[in-house]
């Protein structure tokens, strides 16, 4: 089950193609690298980046039957429909001690519906290839319009 969720409360997303799979989120991570400006080294920091990407850009760009193309996101919709919403993202990368992307923290400005908002999202990459537990929701909500006015707006109501 995919959940949009907003203040500690949860809507579960009903339908077909509301799904993030590994492949789209692999996608979305290698392709970041050339829409990238802005890359800094946090002062103090060893393994901490930060950077500006063109979401719209990237997600424009993407071709019909590659995952980004087909990316879409539980109250969203669509990437090509998500390209249209979105400004550019702040991104801080985290790189583990073998150099990989370990955490990714996205600040992701989005107009939806007439309403300004945004998506924050953390991307913690561990224990690659194992078994993993996801927890469901525990506040759940039967209506969109529980989750307020921007969370509404997203969720189309």
């Amino acid at each position: 089950k995919n959940y949009l969720t907003v203040d500690g409360k949860a809507l579960e997303q009903k339908g077909s193609g509301t799904s993030l799979n590994p492949d789209q989120i692999s996608d979305f991570i290698e392709g970041l690298s050339k829409y990238l400006t802005n890359v800094k080294a946090v002062p103090d920091s060893e393994n901490e980046f930060t950077a500006t990407v063109d979401v719209k850009k990237l997600l424009s760009d993407s071709k019909a039957g590659d995952n980004l193309s087909k990316l879409s996101i539980p109250g969203l919709g669509s990437g090509q429909k998500l390209a249209e919403q979105v400004g550019n993202a702040d991104i801080t990368v985290t790189i583990d001690a073998e150099g990989y992307a370990q955490i990714i923290d996205i600040d992701l400005p989005i107009t939806a519906n007439g309403s300004q908002g945004g998506v924050r999202a953390n991307i913690e990459l561990s224990d690659i290839d194992q078994p993993v537990t996801i927890e469901e929701p525990t506040n759940v909500v039967s209506s969109a319009s529980e989750l307020g006015g921007l969370g509404a707006a997203i969720a189309g109501q």
